[in-house]
């Protein structure tokens, strides 16, 4: 196949695949049945290193022993370089770090490598003159042809093409230029598909956020219409998610709820709500919910608002109860302390200050040995504390003094 013709089928594969592993699979089995070579590989920058993402003709062994290219030191760590990178070893290293010297004639101007006869260019050259500790595995495997080209996007090198064959000669001026060309539009397309997979990645991990949350979450439009309800939201308002969208924000709201009016009135002035409102389900049944709203522009720039709220109907129970039972102490026709472990009054009802005569400042903090008349025996107060403090419950007659 002529190089034309390569061309436009390796920009159709790239053009037509979606995916990073479809794109990789796709033009590694082509180049190498193009070019009839023994082995390709493409590595991609994972973390601080840069292994083999997919290689094609390669022996398992040789993938293994070559997988990272990270040098380490006696302990296992990475060692880096003066501007803190972690040091890459052998000739794709020197590649992926733009370590080549343009006098060298194995060194391409677009900063690639390339050897047709890698036994006569390791004879001739130091690790120092190929700008890298060079391992030798290549050759070893008894590859004689290696080009190593990168994977480029203006100053961000973030993977490589590399190409062997056991043969000599196999690059040529014209096919070397194809090559660099092509690694060129591989990078682009790798870029883009890299940060569409990762934008997805993200989106489904807040999609398994939001459709696992405990907390309701619509997404509305300007007009008021739902785009979009959790599961949760679905659940709490008994509805399904297309029900929501036909009856809209207005329709899960009491509109009889007396604080609608300032939350709405401060949503318009501030951009954003929080407090509590009464929603209802679909049976029309009233719920407290304490909600949160805020506005936000989605990725195609349009308005958009969330809506989160939560169902804290046993939490307005329970405060319910709550003030009943302190209503309940506040009138109780007996007086009532209430002291920490330590012995200090913390609390005390109105009939208490009425029958004593002490203010609520005066017992706050004091001990209930304000009341002593010296008619009770100590050995009365000494069994009284020791059996609260070790949980019991203490019934007994006091014989008590008033402030007067």
């Amino acid at each position: 196949m002529h190089i034309n013709a390569a061309t436009i089928e390796l920009l159709r594969i790239i053009n037509a695949t979606v995916t990073t592993r479809e794109l990789i699979s796709g033009v590694t089995s082509f180049l190498k049945h193009w070019l009839e070579c023994d082995a390709i590989g493409i590595r991609l920058s994972e973390g601080d290193d840069f292994p083999y993402y997919e290689t094609v003709g390669f022996p398992e062994k040789f993938v293994h022993a070559e997988r990272s290219l990270c040098s380490r030191d006696a302990r296992g760590g990475l060692n880096r370089d003066e501007d803190g990178n972690p040091v890459l070893e052998c000739m794709c290293g020197a590649i992926i770090r733009n370590r080549v010297d343009p006098s060298k004639n194995f060194f391409t101007p677009h900063g690639s490598y390339w050897s047709n006869c890698t036994t006569d260019q390791l004879a001739s050259t130091s690790n120092t003159g190929s700008q890298a500790r060079i391992r030798n595995r290549c050759n070893g495997q008894g590859y004689e042809s290696v080009g190593l080209f990168p994977l480029r996007l203006g100053a961000d090198t973030f993977g490589l093409l590399q190409v062997n064959h056991k043969g000599t000669g196999l690059f040529t001026p014209e096919k070397l230029a194809f090559l660099e060309s092509f690694a060129d539009n591989l990078a682009i397309r790798l870029a883009h598909l890299r940060t569409e997979e990762a934008l997805r990645e993200r989106e489904e991990h807040y999609r398994m956020i939001v459709d696992n949350s405990r907390d309701g979450i619509l997404i509305t439009k300007p007009d008021g219409t739902i785009s979009s309800a959790n599961p949760e939201a679905c659940r709490l308002l008994g509805r399904t998610e297309e029900e929501l969208k036909q009856i809209g924000r207005n329709g899960i709201v009491d509109q009889n709820d007396a604080r609608l009016p300032a939350a709405l009135e401060q949503r318009r002035t501030t951009g954003h709500f929080k407090g509590e409102l009464t929603f209802l389900r679909a049976d029309g049944s009233p719920f407290p919910v304490d909600v949160s709203s805020g506005a936000f522009m989605n990725q195609q720039g349009e308005e958009r608002s969330s809506i989160i709220f939560r169902d804290i109907t046993e939490r307005v129970q329970a405060e319910e109860r709550l003030h009943e039972l302190s209503q309940a102490v506040e009138q109780s026709p007996v007086s009532i302390i209430i002291a920490d472990t330590a012995g200090s009054i913390e609390y005390v009802n109105p009939k208490f200050v009425e029958v004593t005569g002490y203010t609520l400042d005066e017992v706050i903090g004091s001990k209930p040995n304000i009341l002593k008349s010296g008619h009770t025996s100590p050995d009365e107060y000494k069994a009284l504390w020791e059996t609260i403090t070790s949980g019991g419950e203490w019934y007994g007659v006091f014989q008590n003094r008033r402030k007067n």
